[in-house]
């Protein structure tokens, strides 16, 4: 999976702050007590991580004089919330979301886009009357709320000739709810990524339908920061791209 990640670090004009010490020797190795920083993460997208696992794996994050903490949240949604009150100090999230707090009026920046993904699917049970994707108008859609789900099932319809007005969606906190609810039958199809769409192919084998959300369009995983938080803790942005920078470079020589 860490093949199709991508590292495309953004720099714009909005980050000049950010980049100001990019030309430093790729070499350094700080010394010294290092620097706490702490990522709000959705764990089950290894894919969308991965780079952040390798450079952890690799020591990059120790070497670049940064000591990381975790925060683990099950959608976007609940990350930006994470960094609202400042439990977390970086931001991983689609892009959908990302706008969507912009759209709030939040002060928040990308510092990063780390990886591009397709695994968003609709799921929908066979052998209940639906044989196409135009067979889900009237049905009930679980979903997670607050996540690039909320996007892409808006889409998946008018895609295919329904408006969403046509079909009951139930917004569901968590991908493990809404994992629940489609093996339990409550629901006739859901909308959600892996690992759970292999595990609902496993438990149920060849019970259900699987499509692609996305119709072709992959969506990007960015890291965003509060705007205060990258001027005035600029070096830390730094030291984390400079990090996520080396993980690419090993993934290209090693993987």
């Amino acid at each position: 999976m860490l093949r199709k990640t991508r590292f495309r670090v953004l720099f714009c004009l909005l980050f000049l702050i950010v980049t100001s010490g990019c030309e430093k020797d790729q070499s350094v190795e700080f010394t010294g007590a290092p620097v706490n920083l702490t990522l709000g993460i959705q764990p089950d997208g290894a894919e969308m991580t991965g780079l952040v696992l390798l450079a952890e794996d690799q020591g990059l994050f120790e070497k670049n004089g940064l000591h990381i903490t975790y925060r683990n949240h099950s959608s976007g949604g609940q990350v930006f919330d994470a960094l609202e009150k400042k439990e977390v100090d970086l931001a991983f999230s689609g892009e959908y979301i990302f706008l969507k707090n912009i759209l709030k009026g939040r002060d928040i920046r990308i510092i990063a886009s780390i990886a591009t993904s397709d695994q968003i699917r609709v799921v929908a049970h066979k052998g209940t009357g639906i044989k196409t994707p135009f067979d889900l108008k009237g049905r009930r859609i679980a979903l997670i709320s607050e996540s690039a789900c909320e996007f892409d099932v808006g889409v998946f319809l008018l895609c295919h000739g329904i408006k969403v007005d046509a079909v009951n969606i139930l917004k569901l906190p968590n991908p493990e709810a809404v994992y629940d609810a489609f093996v339990a039958k409550t629901v006739d199809a859901a909308i959600l990524w892996e690992p759970y769409v292999m595990k609902i192919k496993n438990n149920l084998e060849n019970q259900v339908h699987d499509w692609s959300s996305q119709s072709g369009k992959l969506f990007f995983w960015l890291v965003s920061a509060h705007g205060k938080f990258i001027h005035q803790y600029s070096d830390r942005v730094h030291r984390f791209l400079r990090a996520i920078r080396e993980a690419e470079g090993f993934m290209e020589m090693n993987l």
